[in-house]
């Protein structure tokens, strides 16, 4: 486990458009919630607040998840695999829900993996927050 530092960011493998997929995943039972794209600017906005900023492709600029509907993501760890070119926040949604349209638990599918007997899964860095990140 390795400590929070905004240098992290330059480690990152954006797209040609200056932009990293984001996986938030609810950081009790692990469920994926949302997929999103960040850039620098979203990413540092996150770190900041503690708050889960995105960047909005169809709008084309930063948004705070929840500041208009009240339905907030507070950031508990950042993630990112063995090529940097995707990000997982850990997250803990705030508000009743935090889909545009509720889906029934039913559409929700899960599957699993199988890992050969013996074989290792890769590992994400993990990147803590520090107090210091909410200042």
């Amino acid at each position: 486990m390795q400590p929070l530092s905004p240098a992290f960011i330059l480690q990152l493998r954006f797209n040609e458009a200056g932009l990293i997929p984001a996986i938030a995943q609810d950081w009790l039972d692990g469920a994926v919630l949302m997929v999103a794209w960040m850039n620098r600017e979203s990413i540092q906005q996150t770190l900041n607040s503690g708050e889960a900023h995105y960047w909005s492709r169809s709008r084309q600029e930063l948004w705070h998840k929840g500041a208009t509907s009240g339905h907030t993501q507070t950031l508990r760890s950042i993630r990112y695999d063995c090529d940097a070119d995707v990000l997982l926040l850990t997250i803990e949604q705030r508000g009743d829900i935090m889909l545009a349209t509720p889906v029934p638990a039913a559409a929700s599918t899960k599957a699993a993996i199988n890992v050969p007997t013996g074989a290792q899964m890769p590992c994400l860095p993990l990147l803590t927050l520090a107090p210091s990140c909410f200042a």
